[in-house]
């Protein structure tokens, strides 16, 4: 069993800063989470890749003990793509492309192995998700309070 079902995008990421670039590297906010999360307990992903995501992007998330049961593949499109700038203020990105691709009309749905996690965090979509949110994670809002709560006595211990 997960402790924390984190629902979010899965994507490809292009960066450019005044220090370099790179062309599409891992991101979206469901790896981000996931692996900062695991440091601190059993994580299930759910979001959904394309036909153009390699299987080794997600090595480091399995590494990291990550269950990614919860992360379907659409074999017919591509996957959430986003090209960014930071020029300036680095905290500050401007977005220069985004393609929406599988994320388009995905409606997250929780592997039945998920259902009984004590925590979640959804990061919303797009405004299309806010219901399907409110269903599937719903249970788990209150929990996200105990769940800081977990990680600061985790820290402390």
């Amino acid at each position: 069993m997960v402790d924390l079902v984190v629902v979010g995008s899965v994507a490809f990421d292009s960066i450019e800063t005044p220090y370099g670039s790179r062309e599409r590297v891992l991101g979206g906010s469901a790896c981000y989470f996931s692996y900062v999360a695991s440091f601190f307990c059993k994580v299930g992903m759910v979001g959904i890749v394309g036909k153009d995501f390699p299987d080794a992007f997600l090595q480091p998330l399995r590494e990291r003990g990550v269950d990614t049961s919860g992360l379907k593949r659409d074999t017919e499109r591509n996957s959430f793509f986003w090209k960014g700038s930071y020029k300036g203020d680095m905290n500050v990105a401007r977005t220069v492309d985004v393609e929406l691709n599988v994320l388009a009309d995905f409606m997250p749905q929780l592997p039945g192995n998920y259902r009984k996690a004590p925590y979640g965090v959804s990061r919303e979509l797009s405004s299309r998700h806010t219901a399907c949110r409110s269903r599937t994670v719903r249970q788990h809002a209150a929990g996200l309070q105990r769940f800081h709560e977990h990680v600061d006595r985790k820290r402390e211990g």
